[in-house]
């Protein structure tokens, strides 16, 4: 699988419906008539393009923590998200998605 940057994705524009074929194709329920607009996913796309590794973490760190106070994030759901994704990953994007969700784990 190639990897492309979120820049990548933002100029591809996708549709609903490319967003549907690939959470099927990556055997996940995705409900495209109830996500909302697809400008949204493109704000949150721009939101975090140019932030660095850091940043992202830190601001993952401070949702994970707000969510764990506010009952909207278990370490349950963080094991299904990465039981979810990680087929779609290499070896080297697995081993980075483990080493943050054994750091998440451990907040």
């Amino acid at each position: 699988m190639t990897k492309r940057s979120l820049r990548q994705i933002k100029k591809e524009k996708l549709s609903k419906e490319d967003i549907k074929k690939a959470a099927d194709k990556a055997g996940i329920n995705c409900d495209v008539e109830n996500m909302g607009d697809i400008s949204s996913l493109e704000e949150t796309i721009e939101h975090y393009q140019d932030k660095d590794e850091d940043e992202l973490k830190s601001e993952l760190l401070d949702m994970v923590e707000q969510g764990k106070q506010d009952g909207t994030f278990t370490d349950e759901m963080l094991s299904d998200f990465v039981s979810n994704v990680s087929p779609m990953m290499d070896k080297e994007q697995k081993s980075r998605l483990k080493s943050i969700a054994d750091m998440l784990k451990s907040k």
